[in-house]
């Protein structure tokens, strides 16, 4: 059993609790070791924190002062400052850190907290300000001044609510009393200087590239926003200061270059530097930084504690707590026994969490949480796109454990990562290659290698161990494994660590390289030689995995998306898609070479990603051959999706309507569609998330008629309301054996097993040495169905008690023959 303990790092907004203290994880009655503790922290600076503690050296704690400071501060401001102190030569440490703490508060509050300098020593401060009711006192930037009284505080009080506009007043502050403008202005001049700031179009960054236009700097505003590294210029501008915008991402070293290119051939030098923007690749002052660090060859900036338990007793139930930080963060929840005993298995998957502000914030959970509680699952799985926010997985992490904590800390969980996690739009891994692009379409990882190897532990390492642990390129590990649970067995696989991007791969035929608009091109044309999705290494796996019945009745495989293009329409009413790349439909070789070791073992597939919920039963050779597959649907919406095939589908079922049946996707792939909960067909009507076609799915293994049950919920029910409806297409229920639906052309002779219960069979090709499948029965009595006629080996049992017969040549449908087996 293992167990991953949610990280605390230095993260950006995150509050600075970021000192790794002793972590007990209790079990039951025992406790068990660290297996583990990755950490960046650099020396010296685990002490710098909001709790009373002495930096090494120091005359006085940093203490904060007031009741309400914690949460005001961050990491990343407090490292901005520290950093900016340790280079800018034209102004003192003490202003500087005054204007980043300051600055970073930049919110309307009646309470303020200020950062500014005492003997030498950091010191936190407590702003107040009265007003009427609807009036706020906003701090938005300072600087420090040193008079009579010794160190102050400088700011802009700015005061804003009903009726009064935005009135400004400059002030300077102590605890309790304040000092003249006149006083302040003579704390520096930066005339013919030039600065640097990067992060400088909103909030802090914005504050401190007024206040050095306001002393006279020639200032480049940076941000990796060009609209608004412009607009912030202008109006640096227009109040009477000299600034220019240029657009930079930090975390790339080029673009970095050309930031500095920029500015010296804007102004002729560079004298300042602050470095505010959110994406930090080093610890500690900016004159140690090293290419390196953006060679993604540095540790992770995360703390993650992993704990391991070997030979876990899955016999009971095992009650655990985790503490932290002296006990003041407490966790508890229940590691459940496995429920072999039972006849049915229920999973409960989500897919697409966002929770994104910019997708229109958070939309509660709550409906979901009450229902799995009265769904009591065996087993939750999340299929990935947890996380939307591309550059600060950590604080989206914790939120989606705040939103369904009460059911994972007393439930087994999987959760994958998928693109979204990982900080990009697509994913095409192409085994952990660098991606140049945003939106990856050239393969790779577009964000740094530390940033997805902190994606990929906060999220999967409580899975069990990988199949195959070497790491692939950068790096980056890999989690493909499987688990079992109730004598049911899951492969958990990697879709897209190993797909190959389509950019400069196949032509461009849409708007996107991914997004293929011409309705009259060849699908063949697209799937070429060196076009990968599954790789070799998770193909070994599944064969390896579909071969292995050690205690478990049924398989299923468990992914981030589906093996065909299972949507039409994508993003809004009208935008018709021919095909689109992203999706398990291609390339059609590694689709249909994936189906094949599935259906090998008669898996059903479990997915989400396309924000559409769907039944599809996939065709390889024919119609129906390969395996079911159920995507779940999203969470929440924005993008939507629809399954709409121009032509009716052909072999519907009566009363089934037109989208149903046989069709082709964009990619040619044989699927037949048993169910799409399509959204209704008006516009979305803007840029926010709502829970139109949203919900969750449920997937009920029944071992003992093995049978698979798939249910599709909508948001906002209550599932033990009998007049709740699933989406229409749902509930729908399949046999075992309908995951190797190929029609047979001829039968092996009926086994009669004596001496076993429920045996493993393996049936193997003798003159091509191919595993046709492999398959627990049901009783002693099983006729082996095949699908050429020839001579066939059969392999019945498990372990050390295997029995082979060799040389067993096919029958004719029609004729029957017996083999007795001992």
């Amino acid at each position: 059993m293992m167990v991953a303990v949610a990280e605390q790092a230095v993260d950006h907004g995150q509050p600075f609790e970021i000192v790794a203290q002793a972590v007990i994880v209790r079990l039951g009655d025992g406790a068990v070791k660290l297996d583990r503790l990755l950490s960046d922290q650099p020396a010296g600076l685990g002490d710098l924190h909001l709790r009373r503690r002495h930096r090494a050296g120091a005359r006085r704690p940093i203490v904060p002062i007031g009741r309400t400071v914690t949460p005001a501060l961050s990491a990343a401001s407090i490292l901005a400052a520290l950093s900016a102190a340790s280079i800018l030569a034209a102004l003192s440490a003490a202003s500087i850190l005054a204007a980043l703490s300051a600055a970073v508060l930049n919110r309307p509050s009646r309470r303020a907290v200020a950062l500014f300098m005492e003997d030498g020593l950091p010191v936190l401060a407590v702003l107040l300000g009265r007003g009427q009711p609807g009036h706020d006192l906003g701090l938005d930037a300072g600087r420090q001044v040193v008079g009579d009284e010794g160190a102050v505080f400088g700011a802009r009080v700015e005061v804003h609510g009903h009726n009064l506009g935005r009135r400004t007043a400059w002030g300077c502050y102590t605890a309790n009393k304040a000092c003249s403008i006149g006083r302040m202005r003579q704390m520096f001049d930066l005339t013919g200087k030039t600065a640097v700031i990067t992060g400088a179009t909103k909030g802090i960054g914005r504050a401190i590239a007024f206040a050095m236009a306001e002393a006279g700097a020639n200032v480049v505003v940076s941000s990796r926003d060009r609209e608004r590294c412009q607009e912030t210029a202008r109006a640096i501008s227009d109040a009477g200061g000299e600034a220019s915008g240029f657009a930079c991402n930090i975390s790339h070293l080029d673009e970095l270059q050309g930031l500095v290119d920029y500015a010296n051939d804007a102004y002729g030098r560079i004298d300042c530097l602050v470095c505010n923007a959110a994406v930090n690749p080093h610890f500690g002052p900016m004159a140690t930084i090293t290419e390196e660090a953006y060679g993604n060859k540095a540790q992770d900036k995360t703390w993650t504690a992993h704990f391991r338990v070997e030979d876990w007793n899955m016999s009971r139930d095992w009650p655990y707590q985790v503490s932290a930080l002296d006990g003041a963060a407490h966790y508890e929840g229940l590691i459940r026994r496995d429920p072999v005993e039972k006849d049915e298995i229920v999973i409960a998957a989500f897919t697409g969490n966002s929770i994104y502000d910019q997708h229109g914030g958070d939309i509660p959970r709550a409906d979901l949480v009450e229902n799995i509680k009265k769904l009591k699952p065996d087993l939750l799985f999340f299929s990935g796109d947890q996380v939307y926010d591309h550059r600060h997985h950590l604080g989206y992490w914790l939120r989606f454990g705040r939103d369904f904590g009460e059911v994972i800390r007393n439930t087994p969980t999987i959760t994958i990562p998928d693109d979204h996690d990982v900080g990009q739009a697509n994913l095409w891994g192409a085994a952990g290659k660098k991606s140049k692009i945003g939106a990856g379409h050239d393969g790779g990882y577009f964000m740094p290698a530390s940033y997805v190897k902190a994606v990929e532990r906060a999220q999967t390492w409580h899975l069990p161990d990988p199949f195959d642990p070497n790491p692939i390129e950068q790096g980056i590990g890999v989690y493909y494994t499987d688990l079992t649970l109730g004598r049911v067995s899951f492969a958990i696989i990697e879709d897209r660590k190993f797909k190959t991007g389509p950019e400069g791969l196949v032509p461009k035929q849409g708007p996107r390289p991914d997004h293929i608009r011409n309705p009259d091109y060849d699908p063949q044309s697209v799937d070429v030689p060196g076009a990968v999705l599954l790789g070799e290494r998770q193909l070994t796996f599944l064969r390896h995995w579909g071969e292995d019945w050690q205690g478990a009745d049924m398989k299923a495989v468990l992914s981030q998306t589906i093996f065909c293009g299972g949507a039409h329409i994508h993003g809004k009413v009208g935008g018709r898609l021919h095909a689109d790349m992203d999706s398990n439909g291609w390339p059609q070789t590694g689709r249909n070479r994936a189906l094949a070791e599935i259906r090998r073992c008669f898996a059903v597939h479990i997915a989400g990603d396309q924000h559409l919920a769907t039944i599809f039963h996939h065709g390889i050779e024919d119609w129906e051959d390969a395996c079911y597959s159920f995507c779940v649907p999203s969470i929440a919406n924005l993008y939507l999706r629809w399954w709409d095939p121009e032509q009716p589908g052909d072999n519907r079922q009566p009363g089934m309507p037109e989208y149903t049946g046989r069709h082709r996707d964009g990619f040619d792939n044989r699927v037949t569609c048993w169910a799409a909960a399509n959204p209704s067909p008006e516009s979305n009507g803007g840029d926010k998330l709502t829970t139109r076609a949203a919900g969750f799915g449920v997937v009920r293994f029944n071992k003992r008629r093995r049978e698979i049950t798939f249910e599709c919920w909508p948001r906002n029910v209550d599932v033990e309301d009998p007049g709740t409806q699933q989406y229409p297409g749902w509930p729908k229920t399949i046999q075992q054996s309908d995951n190797y639906g190929r029609k047979p052309v001829a039968y092996l002779p009926t086994l009669n097993i004596k001496g076993q219960s429920d045996p493993v069979v393996q049936i193997i090709d003798e003159s091509t040495r191919e595993l046709v499948y492999t398959l627990r029965i049901q009783g002693r009595s099983f006729r082996p169905k095949v699908f050429r006629d020839g001579i066939y080996t059969i392999k019945i049992g498990e372990g050390e008690n295997v029995k082979v017969l060799s040389g067993i040549k096919s029958l004719e449908p029609h004729r029957a023959m017996t083999l007795d087996v001992e």
